[in-house]
């Protein structure tokens, strides 16, 4: 049963790498997708095979969050193979995907942690129109000019500056006025930052743990 199931995972590889080939990259993602399915954990070189194959059809899409995902997975597999060399070309040190400079890798990580903050605490965990967004976003973005005045992160590793992230707790507003009739969302007309935030620098708050 298991080289049945070798076998017709390699036969999908095939095939989705010759849609990849015709520039059909949304049909090889459904064939990978199978693939990776079929194919053990025991066999750890096809598994791993099949989606780095996987990752590269999802970067043709434009999808390349989650095809870090799938090399991120594929690396633990195989940890000298083609998709750890492909994850460490992609992904910065905070492991996300690399910004044109390190000071936009370090902001992207702290408005990551932030952003995500923010939208646990709101029904359906996503923002419910433009305003709400572009309130959150402003007072981020407004949080990390002041924390940049106020500390020199160059010389410090991630792993440190990650910490000094998730000490930093926004007072955001409640922007949403009712849980009922599509939330109603009203807008700030300007953002100040909090005193306890201008006068502590930062605030300890638990991390809150997120989840191809």
């Amino acid at each position: 049963m298991t080289c049945q199931r070798s076998a017709e995972a390699a036969a999908l590889l095939r095939k989705s790498q010759r849609y990849l080939a015709s520039h059909k990259a949304e049909r090889a993602v459904a064939l990978l997708r199978q693939a990776v399915d079929l194919c053990s954990v025991d066999n750890r070189f096809q598994l791993e095979r099949s989606m780095y194959w996987l990752a590269i059809a999802l970067i043709r899409l434009g999808r390349n969050p989650l095809a870090i995902k799938s090399f991120a997975n594929a690396r633990h597999l195989v940890p000298h193979g083609k998709s750890a060399a492909m994850y460490k070309r992609l992904t910065n040190d905070y492991g996300m995907p690399k910004s044109s400079c390190c000071d936009q890798d370090d902001y992207q990580a702290f408005f990551s942690i932030q952003v995500r903050r923010y939208l646990v605490t709101v029904p359906g965990g996503k923002f419910a129109t433009r305003p709400e967004m572009d309130t959150v976003l402003q007072m981020i973005a407004g949080t990390w000019l002041e924390f940049k005045r106020l500390h020199d992160i160059a010389a410090i590793e991630c792993g440190k500056k990650v910490k000094l992230y998730e000490g930093i707790r926004i007072q955001f507003p409640q922007l949403r006025l009712s849980t009922y009739s599509k939330c109603r969302i009203f807008a700030l007309k300007a953002y100040k930052a909090s005193p306890e935030f201008a006068m502590h620098k930062r605030v300890c708050m638990p991390w809150e743990t997120d989840t191809v």
